[in-house]
């Protein structure tokens, strides 16, 4: 996918000039910043207009202000969407919905990273045991305590 083809995606998925942002990586693959609110539209309009129906995986990181969530896809190219969340509190909307494979990998960013997904069913525990009762163990937090 080329730069001005994700551009107008984007546009047309109604993210606003300014909210969003796109780039074409050293590696040949696009990356956009997407708005939490918009990730649904702009998923739909991937699948639709450019066949993108693989996700490829859903991975995340603490920055520490915020949590930033990739959704890595893959069809004739990569192209991996960054939406950011805020830290405490974070939910971003479930791609179930769109893209059913998105279950493992939303389970795995929720226990990871405690995001959260709307419009999904109840998610059983995956990684961790049923009776896990401590912060989520991809914080950056929980990383700097065990270091010292």
């Amino acid at each position: 996918m080329d730069l001005y083809a994700l551009w107008q995606l984007l546009e047309g998925a109604g993210a606003e000039p300014g909210e969003s942002s796109a780039q074409i990586g050293a590696d040949g693959e696009a990356y956009a910043g997407v708005p939490a609110d918009r990730l649904l539209a702009v998923v739909g309009a991937l699948a639709e207009a450019e066949g993108f129906h693989h996700l490829s995986a859903i991975t995340g990181q603490d920055l520490g202000d915020a949590i930033e969530i990739l959704y890595h896809f893959w069809w004739r190219g990569g192209l991996t969407l960054r939406v950011r969340c805020p830290r405490e509190g974070a939910v971003l909307p479930s791609l179930m919905t769109l893209l059913p494979g998105a279950d493992w990998y939303e389970r795995e960013v929720r226990e990871m990273l405690g995001v959260r997904f709307s419009g999904r069913p109840p998610m059983e525990p995956l990684l961790l045991p049923e009776d896990w009762e401590g912060r989520p163990p991809m914080l950056a937090d929980d990383h700097e305590e065990d270091a010292s």
